[in-house]
């Protein structure tokens, strides 16, 4: 990226008891409450028909609210005609007019708004040197590459200079390398503008790698809101454990109301983080395959337990091995695999650990929500 570029500044969001009821009574988005900072990258992530598109759509103007708030900048946006609101959008079918070149597609917006024809050539041209394109701009959509239209698609939206920029899974039509390529280019490209990205997405590692904080979406939903790195180390409920990543997860007894404290897995005693209020008796605990520590099966200490190697994975750096405990469910570890290291083989015998500051209990097994609790606070406020 060249450093001429400027920051247009971002627009802050507040969505407040937001609900999409359509005919038939399918409710799309069921009452969620949400703020995104200005010049964030959110991103709304979950399976197909969560309800996070419907929810892009309403911040867009495409879909109108059933009832709730949206709010930019302190203003309810909720009822203003898409071209009237300080956003744009950017969509997985990159809508590139194929018979004008890059220079026209990207001019197009503001001839649509009326910008006066002087200052449209400077705008056009920062735009596509922001994205690196400035030499394809003779070129139609159809002698660039699918990254390239992608960027072209940006630059088209950067160029109204957006207080918010929309991407409805923008990466989805592309193979799997370029969108790993992309997905950092896309960042870096954030991080200099300046303005406030609404990323919906699918797919777990491109929200954990691109985000500054995430929300997890089921049914309509929040699951749950936090960085990508507390989503992933703390879930709170067994739908975003097993939905982001791979999860452990155990049936437990705990015995404690919150803090470090024992739980029962099978007739083995360990400790685990348990949330503050938990009620005591039986429940769900989660660890990752990463945190799983297999040793020789002579060994003792705290939380261990004896297990049996059911299956190895061979994933080049890493192997995941599968071991079975005795009371009968199966952990996942995820193993270095070094040279000359004698890799775990089906049938051996291990102790597996598993240390009290990886292992958690989680507040619901079930698909509850978990409201923000700033957004929560402020919605009962208004």
């Amino acid at each position: 990226m060249t450093d001429k570029a400027t920051k247009y500044g971002g627009g802050s969001i507040s969505i407040r008891a937001l609900r999409k009821e359509f005919e038939g009574g399918f409710i799309a988005v069921d009452g969620i409450n949400l703020d995104i900072a200005s010049g964030e990258f959110f991103s709304l992530l979950g399976p197909s028909g969560c309800g996070k598109t419907t929810t892009l759509r309403m911040l867009a103007g495409f879909e109108q609210p059933t009832s709730g708030q949206i709010m930019i900048d302190g203003v309810d946006v909720a009822q203003t005609p898409p071209h009237k609101r300080p956003v744009n959008t950017v969509f997985q079918s990159y809508a590139l007019f194929p018979h004008m070149d890059v220079w026209k597609n990207v001019e197009y917006g503001l001839r649509w708004t009326d910008t006066p024809k002087g200052e449209r050539k400077p705008k056009v041209d920062a735009a596509l040197e922001l994205v690196e394109m400035t030499e394809y701009a003779k070129r139609r959509p159809n002698q660039l590459s699918g990254g390239q239209q992608q960027r072209v698609a940006l630059a088209r939206a950067l160029v109204l200079e957006p207080s918010v920029l929309l991407l409805d899974e923008p990466l989805g039509a592309l193979d799997a390398k370029l969108r790993h390529s992309l997905r950092a280019q896309l960042t870096a490209l954030q991080r200099r503008v300046g303005i406030t990205f609404v990323f919906v997405t699918h797919d777990q590692e491109e929200a954990l790698e691109m985000s500054d904080r995430l929300a997890v979406m089921s049914k309509g939903l929040i699951m749950q809101i936090g960085s990508p790195r507390e989503i992933y180390q703390f879930p709170r409920s067994e739908f975003v454990a097993d939905f982001l990543g791979v999860a452990n997860l155990m049936d437990v007894k705990v015995s404690t109301s919150g803090g470090v404290g024992p739980v029962k897995l099978g007739d083995f005693t360990l400790d685990a983080q348990v949330p503050q209020g938990y009620t005591p008796g039986m429940g769900r605990a989660v660890i990752r395959p990463e945190s799983v520590h297999l040793e020789e099966g002579d060994l003792t200490g705290d939380n261990r337990v004896p297990g049996m190697v059911e299956r190895v994975v061979y994933l080049g750096s890493t192997s995941q091995v599968y071991v079975r405990l005795p009371q009968g469910s199966v952990v996942q570890s995820l193993v270095t695999n070094a040279v000359n290291e004698e890799p775990w083989s089906s049938g051996d015998a291990c102790r597996v650990r598993m240390p009290s500051d990886s292992l958690h209990v989680l507040e619901t097994s079930g698909d509850a929500a978990w409201a923000d609790d700033e957004a929560a606070t402020a919605s009962k406020a208004g």
